[in-house]
C-alpha cells in the first residue's frame, strides 16, 4: 500500500527500525530529550503504541531521562490496578508490617474474608500481619481458618524466592489464587489486564537478570519517582492508537 499527502512543506516523516522494543523507547526518549535542547516544549510530543501494556518500556525510558508524561485514555503502567495487585502480594510478604498492602490482598480475590474479619485480626497485632493472623487463627470460624491457611501457604512461597526470583514467584502466585481468571470473570476488558500482568512478569524478569532484588525494584524511580500531575500540559503524551481516534 502507497501512502501520500497533497500538503506542501514540513518535515518528512521517516522509518527508525531497532531491534528491540526497549531499544526503540530509549530511542524516542533521546529524540525528544535532543529536540528539548533545540527549544522545543514536552508538549509538543505525543507517542502512539499498539497496546496499553507497551507502554511499560517507554514509560521507563522516559522516567530515566526526566521527562514528564502522561499517558492519555488510560492508566500509567504501574498504576494499573492488576499491577499493584500482585505487587502488593509480593510487598506484603516480605514486608508484612505494609498494612496498605495487607488490606489490599487479604481478600484478593474475594476469599471470604471481609472488614468483620479483618477487624478480628487487628486487635491480635503486635508486630506484623503475619504474627496478627497466625495469632487470631484459633479464634476464627473454621471456613476462614481454611481460606488463612491458603493465603499463609502462599506467602510464605513468596517469602522464600519474591525477593531473588520475583518473575517466577509472579508467576506462581497468578496461578495459585486463579488471579487470570478473577480478571476474566470480572472485566470485560480482561484481556488487557491479562496482558499487563505478563508485561510485569517480562519487567520482573528484568530485575532478575539485573541481579537486583525486588526490594530494589521498588525503590526504583519507575516506582516512586513523582511524576507532574495530570494537569500539567507541559508534558509528552503517551496513547493508544484506538484511543487516539476518540481523542
Amino acid at each position: 500500500m502507497r501512502l501520500w499527502t497533497e500538503k506542501k512543506g514540513d518535515e518528512d516523516v521517516y522509518l527508525v527500525s531497532l531491534e528491540t522494543d526497549k531499544k526503540e523507547c530509549d530511542f524516542i526518549s533521546r529524540k525528544i530529550s535532543s529536540l528539548i535542547e533545540e527549544g522545543y516544549r514536552y508538549g509538543d510530543f505525543s507517542v502512539l503504541i499498539r497496546m496499553s501494556y507497551l507502554s511499560r518500556n517507554l514509560e521507563e525510558a522516559l522516567i530515566k531521562r526526566g521527562i514528564p508524561y502522561q499517558v492519555i485514555g488510560g492508566v500509567k503502567f504501574y498504576e494499573r490496578a492488576e499491577v499493584k495487585d500482585v505487587l502488593a502480594y509480593i510487598r506484603f510478604a516480605l514486608q508484612p508490617k505494609d498494612t496498605q498492602a495487607f488490606k489490599r490482598i487479604i481478600n484478593l480475590p474475594p476469599r471470604g474474608i471481609g472488614e468483620r474479619t479483618v477487624e478480628k485480626i487487628k486487635q491480635f497485632y503486635d508486630t506484623d500481619w503475619l504474627q496478627a493472623l497466625e495469632d487470631a487463627y484459633p479464634n476464627l470460624p473454621e471456613r476462614i481458618q481454611m481460606r488463612i491457611q491458603e493465603f499463609l501457604e502462599i506467602v510464605d512461597y513468596i517469602r522464600k524466592h519474591g525477593n531473588n526470583k520475583p518473575s517466577e514467584t509472579a508467576k506462581y502466585l497468578v496461578n495459585a489464587i486463579g488471579y487470570e481468571d478473577y480478571l476474566e470473570n470480572k472485566y470485560k476488558d480482561w484481556e488487557d489486564r491479562v496482558a499487563n500482568i505478563h508485561e510485569l512478569f517480562n519487567a520482573l524478569k528484568e530485575v532478575e537478570k539485573s541481579g537486583k532484588t525486588f526490594l530494589e525494584f521498588l525503590e526504583e524511580s519507575s516506582l516512586s519517582q513523582a511524576q507532574d500531575n495530570l494537569e500539567n500540559t507541559n508534558s509528552v503524551k503517551i496513547m493508544t492508537v484506538h484511543a487516539s481516534k476518540r481523542s
